[in-house]
């Protein structure tokens, strides 16, 4: 898994020869979307997915998968893929989140340039 997530920093700054950002992103993600719709065609049992959850599933498809993507394939345009990799890489550096079974909860934001514990004493 972790040589292809690696990889596919260097496959998308070659895509991006031929390819404009966001329409790699719009093609991407048509390509999983189709496999993946013809794999849950051919599930065995029933899916119940009401109305009001498929509208959820589709904004948070939308939000987290299309923006995020389509703003990484600009980037990538703009600099090398292992320049992105590094960025992408240090996300966790700058978040710590508690996971439990049912949330997930921000603990921390790294708030560079300023010192450790700059909000004790605040009210």
């Amino acid at each position: 898994m972790t040589v292809a997530f690696g990889l596919s920093f260097v496959a998308t700054k070659y895509a991006l020869r031929g390819f404009e950002p966001l329409l790699l992103a719009l093609l991407r993600f048509s390509l999983a979307g189709g496999i993946l719709w013809v794999v849950w065609r051919f599930r065995r049992g029933p899916e119940r997915v009401s109305r009001r959850e498929l509208c959820c599933l589709a904004l948070l498809g939308f939000v987290s998968l299309t923006v995020y993507f389509s703003f990484e394939n600009l980037g990538i345009a703009r600099t090398s893929a292992s320049e992105a990799a590094i960025l992408i890489a240090t996300i966790p550096l700058s978040v710590i989140c508690w996971v439990t079974d049912d949330s997930i909860s921000v603990l921390a934001v790294a708030h560079h340039r300023r010192r450790p514990g700059y909000w004790r004493g605040r009210e």
